[in-house]
């Protein structure tokens, strides 16, 4: 509701409407913030990176992490491997790591959202970090956005992050597909 109640708000231009959502989305990742957090940053992963609502929706992704590791993670070297003995497939902290009924590539999808804004903001050492974890999930071999995280992590990182700055790029990814790289549970079929 909060996600939906922000991109009204934004496609109507009424700051009002946005701030609702923002209301929605804080009682939410209050609530329950190893999932939420995800959501405050789906509500304005587009917005301008030198935004202060673009700067906030980053630092709730890693909220998030830091919730599921029970700690502040270094933002200069992300490294999830010693948090990985704190996965768990039940409970709400189940939402941190991959393998769940209902999002079966939560972790590698975390990962490619908070890799992609890292390079957005500019922080391309961290996000290399970032892209690497995904790999840390015992599916990561079977996750059908693999390919989607290796070809971005293959590119020009500097090159896409100045793609940012300029205007030429405000989203990332594959268009349309934001839940899908957590939530799928195979491949796409491809359209004729």
């Amino acid at each position: 509701m909060g996600i939906v109640t922000v991109h009204t708000g934004q496609q109507l231009r009424a700051p009002a409407l946005i701030a609702e959502g923002n209301k929605i989305l804080d009682f939410a990742a209050y609530q329950f913030p190893e999932f939420n957090n995800f959501n405050r940053w789906a509500a304005h992963n587009t917005d301008s990176k030198d935004s202060d609502s673009y700067r906030k929706a980053l630092d709730s992704l890693w909220e998030g992490i830091d919730n599921c590791a029970g700690t502040k993670i270094d933002r200069t070297n992300p490294d999830l491997k010693p948090y990985l003995n704190l996965f768990t497939s039940v409970g709400r902290m189940k939402a941190c790591w991959w393998g769940g009924e209902m999002a079966p590539y939560s972790f590698e999808g975390y990962m490619l959202n908070l890799g992609n804004g890292l390079v957005k903001a500019g922080q391309i050492e961290a996000a290399r970090v970032v892209f690497d974890n995904a790999k840390y999930a015992e599916n990561y071999g079977s996750w059908p956005y693999r390919d989607v995280l290796e070809e971005i992590e293959a590119s020009d990182l500097y090159a896409r992050a100045a793609m940012y700055s300029d205007g030429r790029l405000n989203s990332f990814g594959v268009p349309d597909r934001g839940c899908v790289y957590c939530h799928a549970t195979g491949p796409e079929k491809k359209s004729r």
